[in-house]
């Protein structure tokens, strides 16, 4: 994500999807906006803290990363 910009891959190192934020992968996991109806779907809370990750159910992070279009099977 934000080595893309650091590699050129990029223009920015804006979130591609929120363009409110810098695109690091906490970010992603625990606030970016558009992401918030999947993160529910997926991991039960819109927006997530650091320690809420200590009731979620590992298995289920893979399936939100994929259904954001990140993870390719």
């Amino acid at each position: 994500m934000d080595t893309c910009f650091k590699l050129r891959l990029v223009n920015s190192p804006k979130c591609d999807r929120c363009k409110q934020a810098s695109e690091v992968v906490a970010h992603f996991l625990y606030g970016c906006e558009a992401y918030t109806t999947l993160r529910f779907k997926h991991l039960g809370c819109h927006f997530l803290k650091a320690g809420d990750f200590e009731d979620i159910a590992v298995s289920t992070i893979p399936h939100f990363v994929q259904g954001a279009g990140l993870l390719h099977a």
